[in-house]
């Protein structure tokens, strides 16, 4: 049997309440704030993404390898309009071959931020 003290080091280092350990509860908290706003998780990432991004063009995020086709990333950025936090800034020209250009708006901005707090430990978990 171990002394008192060796199991008192070793619960010690097991429970370590001083480090940020984020990839832990990002996905549960992913899954949360996706159920709140009506999203997929996935759409979740794809503004963690975009959140330093000022306008883009579905063919920019198509060319970081984000989404692999065109399709999914269209359906994508139509369910984030939907849920308004994506908005169109410019729309596509296509008599002259321009496509439309977006950007992440206030409420989705609003959303990574959150994120990154609830993560951090500044607010408090959402309610589920």
């Amino acid at each position: 049997m171990a002394n008192r003290a060796e199991t008192h080091k070793r619960d010690k280092f097991l429970w370590k309440q001083d480090r940020d350990n984020y990839l832990k509860w990002f996905g549960r908290l992913k899954r949360t704030l996706a159920m709140q706003k009506n999203i997929r998780p996935s759409d979740i990432e794809i503004l963690l993404h975009i959140y330093d991004i000022s306008y883009f063009s579905l063919q920019d995020l198509l060319g970081c390898g984000v989404v692999s086709t065109i399709q999914t990333l269209t359906q994508v950025v139509q369910r984030l309009k939907k849920a308004d936090l994506l908005n169109v800034y410019e729309p596509a020209k296509k008599r002259i071959g321009k496509p439309g250009t977006y950007r992440i708006s206030q409420k989705g901005k609003f959303l990574v931020t959150r994120l990154y707090r609830i993560l951090a430990g500044e607010e408090e978990w959402p309610a589920e």
